[in-house]
């Protein structure tokens, strides 16, 4: 889908339409809501998964946003931060790790991907706007200028690579994760 403007609109509308039922949803449900609405307006081109999670940090990390990650790739709309945290990390298949509390699982250091991919989205924004401008360096020839901007597109399109990775990384922890709850729960 051309024009990121257009794109990042129809991510965060789908985002706050989905996350208004007030209940955690995961960056792959998330995914694959706005899809399937992009879909619905002819748009037949994917919207990657690291689209989608850049557009969902941003809205969730601006001053007074009432949408916060409430966990490892699960994102709330927050009414009462507390209360949608507890309400959160007390639900099946959720809450290992030190946040989660007394009497869950203990996770000894489980690596925290979600700050990875949080910084990778940050990495990726600074890349963006340093790369942004016409000459980034006073006084340099065409030539050189032409080379930077063949060398910062290279940097963006390998960035984004990761960033898409460490996002598909995450969706399949957390099927993983949900896999294994899902037998646990069977099993009981």
């Amino acid at each position: 889908m051309a024009g990121g403007t257009l794109t990042g609109r129809l991510i965060r509308e789908c985002f706050k339409e989905l996350l208004d039922d007030g209940e955690p949803h995961s960056l792959r449900d998330i995914h694959a809501y706005v899809n399937c609405q992009a879909r619905s307006k002819g748009i037949t081109d994917e919207i990657r998964i690291s689209a989608v999670n850049n557009a969902i940090y941003q809205e969730a990390h601006k001053i007074g946003s009432s949408y916060k990650n409430v966990y490892h790739g699960y994102y709330q709309k927050d009414g009462d931060a507390a209360n949608v945290l507890l309400k959160f990390i007390s639900s099946p298949g959720v809450g290992t790790g030190p946040e989660a509390g007394p009497g869950a699982p203990d996770a000894r250091q489980e690596f925290d991907w979600q700050a990875v991919l949080r910084k990778a989205v940050e990495l990726q924004e600074l890349l963006e706007h340093g790369f942004t401008s016409d000459k980034p360096i006073p006084d340099m020839s065409l030539a050189e200028i032409r080379q930077y901007r063949i060398i910062a597109e290279k940097a963006l399109q390998a960035m984004e690579s990761v960033t898409e990775n460490l996002a598909g990384l995450m969706t399949l922890m957390d099927e993983h994760e949900n896999t294994i709850t899902r037998s646990q729960t069977m099993s009981m």
